[in-house]
Formats: C-alpha cells, sequence, structure tokens
C-alpha cells in the first residue's frame, strides 16, 4: 500500500490563527518533495536538518511546465510571475538525511484551478485513506505519481495502491498527476457523502 513506501516520518502539524503551520518533516539525503518549502529562510533551527543541508530548491510552473529555480541564485523575474508560491510542493535537495522543521502556510487544495497536464500537488491531511476516485473531483486523472525519498523514484499510485496515505505522515510531501483537463479536486468523505462540521470542544 501507499503507507509502505513513505519515509516522511514524525510530520506534526500546528495550526495557528494566521494560518501558519508548524511543520517537522523527515526528509532524506537527495531530492524530496516538500509542500511550501519555496524558502531556506522558512527553515527553524534546532532540528537535524539546518539551512546549509538545503542545497536547491526548484518548483514547477503549473502553467509552462518548466522548473523555476528558488535556490541557489533565484529566477525572480520567473518567480514573480507565480501565485500561491507558499502552497505549492517544491523539489528540495538536502545533503543529509533528518528532521526538517520549517514554517508555512496551510494549503487548502480544493480551491485551486489546476491546469492540464503535469502538476505537483501537495499532499494534504484530508487525503488520508482516500483513494483516487475520493479526491479527484471533476479531474480526469491520466497519471499519478508519488516520489520516495528513500529510494529516490516515482511510485505509480495510479493502478497499483488503493489509498493515496494511509498515514498522517504523507502529509506535506507530493503527488505527481497529470490532467486531461484543466480541473478541480475535491475530497469525498463517507462514500461520497459530506460530513457535517464537527461539533465545538
Amino acid at each position: 500500500m501507499f503507507g509502505a513506501f513513505t519515509f516522511a516520518a514524525e510530520l506534526k502539524l500546528d495550526s495557528n490563527e494566521t494560518g501558519l503551520v508548524s511543520r517537522a518533516m523527515y526528509i532524506h539525503k537527495g531530492w524530496n518533495l516538500v509542500q511550501g518549502l519555496e524558502s531556506r529562510d522558512l527553515i527553524v533551527g534546532g532540528t537535524d536538518i539546518e539551512i546549509n543541508n538545503i542545497k536547491a530548491i526548484f518548483g514547477l510552473n503549473p502553467i509552462s511546465k518548466k522548473y523555476i529555480r528558488f535556490y541557489p541564485a533565484p529566477e525572480k523575474e520567473e518567480i514573480d510571475k507565480l501565485r500561491y508560491t507558499a502552497n505549492m510542493t517544491y523539489w528540495v535537495y538536502s545533503n543529509s538525511d533528518g528532521t526538517l522543521n520549517y514554517q508555512t502556510e496551510k494549503v487548502d487544495i480544493t480551491k485551486f484551478n489546476w491546469p492540464s497536464g503535469w502538476n505537483i500537488i501537495p499532499v494534504a491531511s484530508e487525503f488520508v485513506n482516500k483513494s483516487l476516485d475520493d479526491i479527484k473531483g471533476d479531474c480526469t486523472i491520466e497519471r499519478a505519481y508519488w516520489w520516495s525519498p528513500r529510494e529516490q523514484k516515482f511510485i505509480n499510485v495510479k493502478d497499483e495502491f488503493l489509498k493515496i496515505s494511509q498515514y498522517d505522515n504523507n502529509v506535506g510531501t507530493g503527488l505527481v498527476f497529470k490532467f486531461l483537463n484543466e480541473c478541480k479536486l475535491s475530497v469525498l468523505t463517507n462514500n461520497g457523502v459530506v460530513l457535517p462540521p464537527k461539533l465545538p470542544n
């Protein structure tokens, strides 16, 4: 199952009123998909991975489908053309294994219109224990992969796995989808029936 290939352990989310979350996420030496880490300045100390361990950050422009360098030597003109950069999922290269502690915005995956073609989608907490059918909304998903940072390879999640994410520690990583149409994702619960709001504490 998908969770068996997940090694982004120890992810913890701590929301506050500003919409920011603090994340403690285990990453591996090499390339990792990390939601919201657009700058090394977002890294906070006290964990294994420090600013100097991050050697490269790239984001995918969802319209042009070209990679944009955020670090080193940020491509400022290309970055300025993007919207919602805090909600994007980035290719982050680390020279070490360890826990990465950083702050970013909490992503609302259902508010974005995704263009057709390849997109890197953040794994939201709402994806836990959901199938592709549960989250596809009006998207036609042609291909779907998850990046295994330990193995440094893509894992096909379209045909071989029933669940996108079995464990909370997948949250904050990324999925790579190829859409046949411009679309919005949505998250179904309880076999398609939307549950009522939770009662207050």
